[in-house]
Order: C-alpha cells, then structure tokens, then sequence
C-alpha cells in the first residue's frame, strides 16, 4: 500500500487494483479488435465509451488519493486519445473525435461518481 495518509485503506487492496487492471485490459482490447457492426444501434458506442472510462475513472480514482486523481484522470484521457490513434491505424476501425469526447465524459462521470459514493464499494 501507499505511504501516502489519504490513500484509502482497503481490504484486499491488491485484489481491488488487479480486478481494475483487468478492465483497462479489456477497454483496450475492446477498442482494438475488429468490431461487427450493429445495425439500428447508432450512437450506442459513445455511451459504451462514457460507461467504459467511467468505469475505468472511478475503479482507479477510488483506490488512490484524491490528490492522484487529476493525474488518473489525465492518463485515461490520454489513453482514450492514444486508442482513437490506433484504431485509425488499425485498417478496420476508424478514429472518431466524439468518442474521444464521450471519453472524457465518461472520466468526468466517474471523477464525479467517486466524489459521490467514494470508496464503500471497495470496503467489503
């Protein structure tokens, strides 16, 4: 565990951060295998890209100090960057600037969501 006071102080810390590191596997994965398209579900993507980087931005948020969290934040917005780099490099997926931004809602949501409910969640 952290040194760091404001760190939170949870059971089964490690267990916690290897379950977040897992999902950022699979958003990753995710946005670069091939994709089928889904007829009649236009838009679905971008609240999958708000739900997923909420996600990611809460689990990360709520396992590290408050102080850490404009840096997490900055590094899923980054990340969300980097990944519509690569799709566009991929050849079957393609970049798009409003994915990019239903990224950074999805960090600002979970930002928002851990101020919420903190990290009860993690105190089972």
């Amino acid at each position: 565990m952290s040194a760091d006071p404001a760190t939170p102080t949870l059971r089964w810390h490690a267990a916690w951060r290897a379950i977040g590191w897992v999902l950022l596997v699979v958003v990753v994965a995710a946005s670069l295998l091939p994709l089928r398209q889904r007829a009649g579900l236009a838009g679905l993507d971008k609240l999958e890209h708000v739900i997923g980087y909420a996600l990611l931005m809460y689990w990360f948020a709520a396992l590290h100090a408050p102080a850490r969290r404009p840096w997490i934040a900055l590094a899923f917005i980054a990340l969300g960057a980097a990944l519509e780099l690569a799709q566009g490099a991929t050849g079957w997926r393609r970049a798009e600037a409003l994915d990019l931004v239903a990224d950074a809602l999805g960090v600002a949501s979970g930002w928002v969501l851990v101020r919420l409910i903190g990290v009860a969640p993690f105190r089972c």
